[in-house]
Parts: C-alpha cells; structure tokens; sequence
C-alpha cells in the first residue's frame, strides 16, 4: 500500500532569476544550457563506460555456482554419513530437536510445538519529511526560480518490533546439526495475520512458523566432523528435496547474472550516449529527419552496448581459449617467416652458382668477369670457348 501524505507549510529558500522571458531568449539561455551539460556528459560517460566492466565481469565470475556444487554431491542417508568428514549433502528422517511452545497470537490456533518462528508487528503511524522543489515564474518580463522546501505528513505503516527464532538443534539419525549459522530455506510454514484498518494508532501483525508437525525429513549441506554439522560453505537446511533445492539455487544464480548482464548493458548504453551527447543536442536543432536520427541513434547505441557485453562475456569466459589462438597465430607466423627465409637463402644460393667461373687448369671457382685464375693465374676460359 502507498502511503498518503499532504504538505503542511511550504516556505521560500531561494530564488534565482533566469534571464529574459523573451522566447528567444528563453531558447537561445535553454541551448546553450544544454550544450554545455551534453560536453561535460562526456566526462561522466567515460567515468560510467569503466563502471560499467566491473557488472560485466561479475555476470560471468561473480556469481558462484553453489548449485553445481551441490548436485555434484553424493546424496546421503545419516547411516552413511556416520563417520565421514567434509562437505556432506544428507536427507533423512528429523529424530529428536529443540521447540518452542509458542502462541501466533493470529488466526485460531492457540500455543503450539514450533521448530522455528518470525513475526513482525508494524503500526500506522505519521511522521514529517521535508521536501525540495523548484518552481519557474514570470516576473516583470524575466523568467525566476524559487526553490521551495515543503513540510510533508506522510501516514504509512512502520514496523516498530520483530523476533525470529530457530531451534537450536536436530538430529538426522546419530548425526546432529547445529541450526544458528545455517542458510534455512523452508517452505511448509504457517502464515497468519492480524492487519488493522489504515487508521493511526492501528497496528499489523504478520506470524510465519514451522510446526514440529509439519517436519518430516530435512535435507542438510555442510560440514561435517565427528558426526555434528555446524558449519559449511555452503551450510543449508531446507525441506526441499535435492532436485528442488539445485533447480531454486541454480534459477537465482541465473537471474543474478541476467540482472547483472541488463545492468551492464544498461551502463555501457547510458556512457554511449553521453560521449556523444553534444551530437544528439546538435540533431535537436536539424528540422524534420533531427528526431528521427537521435531515435535511430539511441537504438543504435542500444544494440551496440549489447553486442559490447556479450563480446565481453566471451572474453572474460573463454580468455584462457583465446591466449591459446593468439599463442598459434604467433607460433605460425614466426614458422612462415622462417620459411620464407630459408626459400629466399637457397634462391640466392642458386643464383651465386649460376654467377662463378671454374678454373680449367686447377678447378678454383672464379667470379664470372674473372680474367685470370685468383690461383694458378691461368687465363679464364669457358667450356664453350674450348
């Protein structure tokens, strides 16, 4: 329910004239406001474009995957976790644990054997806030702004106590867990509630439960070590079974990283935007096709910042692959570079043979504008000259 509220006194605390009320003026003050708010949103666009990596790599590796974790786990009875140490996922039949009598003060029931229990008691109440707020008039021909503090009755419902309880131990079989550090993920609760009329003074109590006749079987994931649990990472209790619980735990860290992944690109699309905001306030003053290139603009800044994160995602998941490539690509270039100038060596090898003379006398290799042998002295001759 929203809460109603109503100003009470409202009182000047400044005033600041504009300028001319002259439209003109008015236009040509708004411009050059506006040109100067789009250049220095180029500062805080660069300032949110580095933000905005930091939600883009968490949507990758900042959300554990407790939940593979957990299905990688062998499930348990308490039998066959007598004895073991570590991490233990356990489901089996509740034996003895702590209770409360306790009375819901809602609903019918009067005092019953609860395992755990939460109430929270609000009442309607009012209280003053103070709120700003501005406002533009016209004054002997200029345009003048008055800010204005308002004293505001809001009536709402405030919680004014709460209580949560948990017993403090079970036991599965011979094993026994330790409840006060654990993770409770119980659904087969009671619920009951008192909600008075919207009327000050009327209070609203809610009561939540678990029954001692509502426990059946309970599954636990923690540590475990000589036979007690009372710690873990993870440490849960719940009254789901393990496919349950892994399908819930697996379905919150995908819509942990799926927020993560909008508000990633929600940041990269709002930095994209401003980096480039003195052209879009240009565009405002291009008659006919100016809004049509800002909206074609903005979507496109929106499909680029979504392409951006993805390309991301894939660098961050799979950086390991790409050094791989980059590690090959390099690899085989050097292989071809040396390839290539080994065939460029052989080349000119061949052509210094086609280039030399050999002595007829005494086989020396001769350049081939040798007249004379560089060793007997003997005058060069070629084979087709004998």
């Amino acid at each position: 329910m929203n809460p109603t509220s109503r100003i009470v006194s409202s009182r000047q605390v400044g005033r600041k004239v504009l300028g001319s009320a002259n439209p003109l003026a008015k236009g040509f003050r708004e411009g050059k406001q506006g040109c100067m708010d789009s250049i220095s949103g180029i500062f805080v666009g660069i300032i949110l474009f580095m933000f905005a990596f930091w939600p883009a790599w968490c949507s990758v590796k900042g959300v554990e995957a407790v939940s593979k974790d957990i299905e990688g786990l062998t499930l348990l009875t308490a039998a066959d976790a007598e004895g073991q140490s570590g991490l233990v996922k356990i489901q089996d039949d509740v034996g003895d644990l702590d209770f409360f009598d306790f009375e819901p003060e809602c609903g019918s029931e009067g005092e019953i054997e609860v395992f755990w229990y939460s109430w929270e008691l609000k009442e309607y109440t009012e209280h003053m806030e103070t709120r700003t707020r501005t406002e533009t008039r016209v004054e002997n021909g200029q345009e003048v702004e008055y800010e204005i503090e308002d004293d505001v009755l809001v009536e709402d419902w405030e919680l004014i106590d709460s209580e949560e309880e948990i017993g403090d131990f079970f036991h599965l079989g011979n094993i026994e867990i330790s409840t006060r550090n654990a993770e409770r993920r119980l659904r087969d609760i009671e619920v009951c509630e008192d909600k008075g009329r919207e009327r000050l003074g009327e209070e609203w109590l809610r009561v939540e439960y678990l029954p001692v006749e509502n426990i059946d079987r309970l599954l636990v994931i923690g540590n475990l070590s000589d036979d007690e649990i009372d710690s873990g990472d993870p440490f849960i209790i719940t009254d789901q079974n393990a496919e349950q619980l892994v399908s819930a735990m697996a379905g919150e860290e995908a819509g942990a990283r799926m927020g993560l992944t909008i508000f990633a690109i929600v940041l990269f699309f709002i930095s994209f935007n401003l980096i480039i905001g003195p052209l879009l306030f240009l565009l405002k003053y291009v008659p006919l096709i100016g809004p049509g290139l800002r909206f074609g603009i903005g979507i496109g800044s929106l499909i680029l910042a979504i392409i951006w994160v993805m390309i991301l995602k894939f660098i961050i998941e799979y950086w390991w692959a790409i050094i791989i490539v980059m590690i090959l690509v390099v690899v085989a270039l050097i292989m071809a570079a040396k390839k290539k100038q080994a065939a460029e060596g052989d080349s000119d090898d061949e052509g210094e043979e086609v280039q030399m003379l050999e002595c007829l006398k005494c086989g020396e290799i001769n350049d081939l504008d040798a007249k004379f042998c560089a060793k007997c002295g003997e005058p060069m001759i070629t084979e087709d000259q004998v």
